[in-house]
């Protein structure tokens, strides 16, 4: 019956909505125009885009005051015609950067932060876990007793870093990074699992010897199967397939040898309905210059159980592609759809241009989705262009809100200051069950 009554309502919202726009048109609900900046009188450093079932949504950034001094971290709620005010991080030694921001099953939102001085003869550098009971900039005293866990302590700069953040629907969260001891020992791949209280709970590490080359951790995600599936980063992209017990199944390089020195470099992963896994970033082409393309690889685990490219995506599970011959491409975030659709984003540059935002959605076979932006088909540019070019607009991240896409990295201000840049695309948005809400304003529940 409660099924039967959701059936009807979202019928008769549909009938009574006006004529709807393309999928990846702006949304003229957000910020009248599909757009946000914020506000700032320094350059900004890209932190962190969060969102959550309710349809929250919080950007973090860093940045050093332009009268000079210490680095500072913060963390801003969006709405959709407003923005919350600076959530400053705590910090008494030296600069505080945030690198990445997440709501966890409990609504908090969690922030992953590095802290760095130099004592005249050696850099320090130290990394934390934060949970804030959002919105209010209130730190969490079940979250480590202080609402701060740390993820290591002061040593070093360069040997330590923990970039990203994966709530998961039990309330734990993972943490994403590379933990190595100067010498043969460490982790290139570390990754931690925080319990709800801030402890420490499953660790799963890929040392050095894992590695032909050097790599570092980037990402990570928990598979259907249990299993956690890092990233790491080096000349190809590297995935590491944990099992659940921490144990390496196995470690899997994927090269795409466009040309040049074929650097291509992994920055995100993400895991479909049905296991498969996604993996985004760049890959070098041969060239004057180093040029590159978006790159995408798909792995899936075969009948023996071992993690392979699927040939199903792409023919061989791998695509890179660019836009209309730019020449500067390179993809940064990726979300999964209900349906199966695969949401990337990243940048892209012609040459003689300046960077742009770039977004495309792709079907579970790789091909590009004629749905989103018909005109193109299949992707689209999202360029700011406050200032005349060189204007450096990047995307680092994608988010689904509400069904909605949402770009968000740094833009170009003014000719002088990059800050903080949002952009929220209309998108029809298909649960797992396949019932079909386009543009979807919010979530629906029926009792």
């Amino acid at each position: 019956m409660a099924r039967r009554a959701q059936l009807g309502l979202l019928l008769l919202l549909s009938l009574s909505a006006p004529l709807l726009a393309d999928d990846g048109d702006l949304d003229p609900s957000f910020w009248m125009d599909g757009t946000m900046t914020v506000d700032a009188t320094a350059d900004v450093s890209f932190g962190g885009l969060a969102t959550d079932p309710g349809g929250r949504l919080a950007v973090a950034y860093s940045y050093i005051p332009p009268t000079g001094g210490v680095g500072i971290g913060v963390w801003r709620s969006v709405g959709d015609v407003s923005l919350g005010g600076a959530c400053v991080l705590p910090g008494s030694q030296g600069d505080v950067r945030v690198w990445d921001a997440a709501f966890d099953a409990f609504g908090r939102l969690l922030v992953v932060a590095s802290a760095s001085y130099s004592d005249g003869m050696m850099d320090w550098e130290a990394w934390f876990a934060l949970a804030y009971e959002y919105p209010d900039c209130v730190l969490d005293t079940a979250f480590g007793g202080d609402g701060i866990v740390t993820l290591s302590g002061w040593d070093m700069a360069g040997l330590q870093s923990y970039s990203r953040l994966r709530a998961l629907a039990d309330g734990n969260t993972l943490v994403t990074g590379s933990a190595l001891s100067g010498g043969p020992d460490g982790c290139r791949a570390h990754v931690i699992s925080l319990e709800p209280d801030g402890s420490w709970g499953p660790t799963y590490c890929a040392p050095p010897d894992a590695f032909p080359v050097e790599a570092y951790g980037i990402d990570s995600a928990v598979a259907p199967n249990g299993h956690v599936v890092s990233i790491a980063s080096g000349p190809d992209f590297w995935v590491v397939d944990f099992e659940p017990g921490g144990s390496i199944a196995g470690v899997v390089a994927v090269p795409f040898d466009l040309g040049g020195d074929n650097n291509d470099d992994a920055k995100a992963v993400a895991v479909t309905g049905d296991g498969r896994i996604v993996v985004v970033g760049s890959a070098q082409l041969s060239g004057r210059f180093v040029m590159t393309a978006h790159a995408i690889a798909v792995l899936h685990w075969n009948a023996a159980g071992v993690l392979v490219l699927d040939p199903d995506f792409s023919g061989d599970g791998k695509l890179t592609f660019d836009f209309n011959g730019w020449t500067w491409n390179g993809l940064e975030s990726v979300e999964v759809q209900g349906d199966g659709k695969i949401v990337v984003a990243g940048s892209s540059m012609p040459v003689g241009g300046d960077y742009a935002m770039a977004v495309a959605r792709l079907l579970p076979d790789g091909s590009f989705d004629g749905d989103f932006v018909p005109s193109q088909p299949g992707w689209r540019i999202v360029d700011f262009d406050l200032v005349p070019p060189p204007a450096h607009d990047r995307a680092y991240r994608v988010a689904l809100q509400n069904g909605r896409i949402v770009l968000a990295g740094i833009v170009a201000l003014t000719t002088d200051v990059d800050s903080v840049g949002v952009a929220r695309l209309l998108n029809s948005y298909v649960f797992g069950d396949g019932f079909e809400i386009p543009q979807a304003p919010g979530w629906l529940w029926v009792d």
